[in-house]
């Protein structure tokens, strides 16, 4: 804050000969502590333009399938992994593009606070630009968002005979007063049982996908999620 009297100009010299005298890690800490509220808001408006960037370029390329892939601790889920084998199972054309991305995360401890609210951003973003088709998270991740986040009805959402095959792993949410079968256990597909994952003892986590009711492209979340359960 500018004392009484002080112009800014010679808050700006006083604040120079301050860093002038100090070594690099004090210059640091210093800038840390005194304006982390403004380099915190810098990183956020930051990244919010990067994010309007990516949709932007994106934007350029028709989208196919677009999934975010949060708090996947074990690796499971890697996203370049899983866009190769996209690609190898569902081939496209030059003009066309998936997107899936495993580097975000969510703390809901309240740590890693910088982490979270860019994670938070960024999901926040595509899906309030109805560009974002699933999400697939551990399951305390899918309980936090199931009261606040609206979300298709698997039982509607995939065909009868799909519905049907997979019942067993729907998981039951409610939203609004209304319960519905808004997650699917993904214990069985081949990313997590497919690959050795359920003989793990250390891996506890029950992984779920779930379809934000503004997802725009739910065919293709549905042939996607037919690829994730035949593997056997």
């Amino acid at each position: 804050m500018r004392k009484p009297g002080h112009s800014l100009r010679s808050e700006v010299k006083s604040e120079l000969a301050k860093l002038k005298e100090m070594t690099f890690m004090g210059k640091v800490s210093y800038l840390v502590a005194y304006y982390k509220h403004w380099l915190f808001i810098f990183l956020i408006l930051c990244l919010v333009g990067f994010y309007v960037g990516d949709l932007i370029i994106q934007a350029g390329k028709e989208t196919v399938l677009v999934g975010f892939f949060p708090n996947d601790d074990w690796d499971l889920f890697n996203s370049s992994r899983l866009e190769k084998d996209y690609f190898a199972s569902f081939p496209l054309e030059d003009h066309q593009n998936v997107y899936f991305d495993d580097n975000l995360y969510i703390d809901l401890n309240g740590k890693a606070t910088e982490y979270t609210a860019s994670s938070s951003s960024k999901i926040m973003a595509y899906q309030s630009n109805q560009d974002l088709d699933f999400l697939l998270t551990p399951a305390y991740l899918f309980e936090h968002y199931s009261g606040s986040l609206p979300m298709y009805d698997f039982r509607e959402l995939l065909p009868a005979d799909m519905a049907a095959e997979l019942e067993e792993y729907f998981i039951y949410a409610e939203y609004e007063g209304v319960t519905g079968a808004y997650g699917l256990d993904m214990t069985r597909c081949r990313y997590v049982a497919g690959a050795g994952a359920t003989e793990i003892p250390e891996i506890t986590d029950t992984y779920v996908l779930f379809v934000p009711i503004t997802a725009p492209r739910t065919d293709a979340v549905v042939e996607y999620i037919r690829f994730l359960f035949d593997w056997e």
